[in-house]
């Protein structure tokens, strides 16, 4: 007498229409490359925006770096350690000028409502001489508002612009170059599949 005969069963990877199967061929392989370079860009792109505005920043504190200027206080938003102050920025030579300037839309034009980072009081009225660092008009929200720089002592931002390009640029350029380098294998192994399977019918 015959037994019976248990009959393996394919599980969802193993046959020809399995997500796993899906994902290892060629197209499968293809999308997944391609889809690994876009959040490569993405995060790469995020590393560079904000990394590259904290390290501006960092230089106008300690004063390598920045357009020269001058600001008025103006007023202070926020309580506890929410607190932004704000001023006036005048650039360059108009700084000194005590008549109200001209707006205009060039570089050298004033600057209101720009975020005042300094180790000093928060003093309405109070002028000091800082160091300008733009804004971006970007899809970045930390590039996008003036800032200006007094000083790199306690309480000027330099602690924060130090930690964000730390763990920014650690999270946008390591994440983005691990997906860069998976793409490029990606698509360097179908690259040479196809070479494989050509070379050997032109040699035929």
């Amino acid at each position: 007498m015959g037994g019976w005969k248990r009959q393996r069963r394919a599980g969802p990877g193993r046959g020809t229409g399995g997500p796993t199967a899906r994902a290892e061929s060629p197209v499968g392989r293809l999308a997944v490359a391609v889809a690994s370079a876009v959040f490569a860009c993405f995060f790469l792109a995020i590393g560079v925006l904000v990394v590259g505005h904290e390290v501006r920043a960092l230089g106008a504190a300690y004063g390598w770096s920045g357009e020269s200027g001058r600001v008025t206080v103006t007023h202070e938003e926020g309580s506890g350690n929410e607190t932004r102050c704000y001023g006036t920025y005048r650039p360059g030579e108009d700084a000194v000028r005590e008549e109200v300037l001209v707006y205009s839309s060039g570089e050298d034009a004033v600057r209101e409502e720009v975020l005042v980072y300094s180790s000093g009081e928060c003093t309405p009225g109070r002028v000091a001489d800082v160091r300008l660092v733009p804004g971006k008009d970007t899809w970045a929200a930390t590039t996008t508002a003036d800032r200006v720089y007094e000083d790199a002592g306690f309480g000027s931002g330099v602690g924060g612009s130090l930690v964000a390009v730390v763990l920014v640029g650690a999270f946008g350029f390591g994440l983005g170059g691990l997906l860069g380098l998976g793409a490029a294998a990606l698509l360097g192994g179908l690259v040479l599949e196809a070479l494989r399977r050509v070379l050997p019918r032109q040699s035929n």
